[in-house]
């Protein structure tokens, strides 16, 4: 009875090859495609995106002097026919020494902030993107096992009517059979009814309507990553970008310090400008003229407020205090996601070698030894049936352990802020 199950696998083989013939050229197939496609696309990346640049465009506007302000005063316009006294004053306002390179370095270091906010968006992109296409993956192949174990069910069922018409069965083996066909056939009818919904999550994160069709992807090749937690835990602390992210923020919190105590510290304002004095009466002769007379000034603020720049400085303090324990805590958390994400990994590595090697071969042997000794007459359907049911209850577990390998290796790569394997 070999012969009988190869024929099921080829059968299933060509009907995969001919759907992926039949793909459209213009729709995302590989795991590539939608990383590819989401990057371009995803409005969630693009604000963090521009988050960074209006980041960035705050430091030439930090490191300049306010506008300078330019004043002009007439004297004597009540006075029909005489003429007036105007003055012109151009002034420019100073900051205490060190404001302006406090106000640009808070500046840069939130526009690095903002970047790795950017870096984190991407991974968490990627992430999303990872966990939607095994998702789909494990869809495509439930579907595929689903409709192999109808069309075997089938052939189980017109070998059962073979017995029963010679006289070495019972009918309700046929009748079994049958049962057992319609209720593979409803639960085929429920994995495809769960596509829509798969694609329209899919849609979202690649920034396309929900109704827009998708084909099933193309299979990513198993590849068993080895990683230890001591090494990746020190790989995160220096790459995740969040934690970055926080470093760059708490620097700038350093310089909003800098900044709250330099209100205590007094501004200037330097003036020049000149007066334009009425030409002398006639009768005054020659010896009432003069040049108009060039004016400077120079004002200073007074820093009277204590009580308020030291609640200021207080406030700062704090507020940079804060995000240090922030960082603290999202290390902690860290920590224990790559544990888990690890655990996971490691969990499912094992199981899908278990069943690659062992389980799968054994269960495949089982159904053509059981179909073999039924035909003998050695045993009854039910035990066939049940080496039906074990092997699409592996097949289905082994592609959910390769979903969720591929799943926790894109967690653990969200985490430690970078690829694990190589690639992207």
């Amino acid at each position: 009875m070999k012969t009988v199950w190869i024929v099921v696998w080829t059968s299933m083989v060509l009907s995969i090859a001919g759907a992926q013939a039949q793909t459209d050229p213009n729709s995302p197939q590989t795991l590539g495609d939608y990383l590819r496609i989401a990057t371009q696309n995803n409005p969630q990346v693009k604000a963090a995106f521009h988050g960074w640049r209006q980041a960035v465009e705050q430091i030439p506007q930090a490191r300049t002097l306010d506008d300078p302000k330019f004043s002009y005063q007439v004297e004597g316009v009540e006075n029909y026919g005489t003429s007036a006294q105007q003055t012109f004053l151009l002034t420019q306002m100073f900051p205490w020494f060190g404001v302006l390179d406090a106000r640009e370095e808070e500046a840069s270091s939130l526009s690095k902030a903002a970047r790795k906010s950017y870096e984190s968006a991407l991974l968490s992109l990627a992430r999303d993107v990872k966990a939607a296409f095994f998702t789909f993956h494990y869809l495509a192949r439930s579907v595929e096992i689903t409709r192999d174990n109808v069309s075997l069910v089938r052939h189980f069922e017109q070998v059962a009517r073979g017995r029963y018409a010679a006289g070495a069965a019972a009918h309700p083996d046929v009748i079994r059979s049958q049962i057992e066909v319609a209720m593979l056939e409803d639960r085929l009818g429920g994995l495809e009814q769960l596509r829509p919904a798969v694609v329209a999550k899919l849609n979202a994160i690649l920034n396309r309507p929900a109704e827009s069709p998708l084909d099933w992807p193309r299979p990513e090749p198993y590849a068993a990553v080895t990683v230890e937690f001591a090494p990746l835990f020190a790989g995160m602390l220096k790459q995740n970008p969040d934690l970055i992210a926080l470093e760059h923020r708490i620097a700038a919190m350093r310089s909003r310090e800098t900044l709250a105590e330099s209100k205590s510290k007094p501004t200037f304002e330097l003036g020049f400008g000149f007066k334009d004095l009425p030409e002398p009466s006639s009768s005054m002769g020659s010896a009432g003229s003069s040049d108009d007379p060039l004016m400077a000034m120079i004002s200073i603020s007074l820093p009277i407020w204590s009580d308020s720049y030291a609640a200021a400085r207080r406030a700062a303090r704090a507020e940079r205090l804060q995000v240090v324990h922030e960082k603290i805590q999202l290390e902690n958390t860290l920590g224990s996601q790559i544990k888990q994400a690890l655990y996971e990994l490691q969990d499912a590595d094992r199981r899908i070698v278990l069943y690659r090697d062992t389980v799968l071969p054994k269960a495949q042997e089982m159904l053509v030894s059981s179909e073999t000794a039924y035909q003998a007459g050695t045993i009854d359907f039910l035990s066939l049936i049940d080496a039906q049911r074990s092997i699409l209850q592996f097949r289905l577990e082994y592609e959910e352990l390769t979903a969720n390998s591929g799943k926790s290796l894109a967690e653990l790569e969200m985490l430690a802020g970078g690829s694990l394997t190589g690639k992207n």
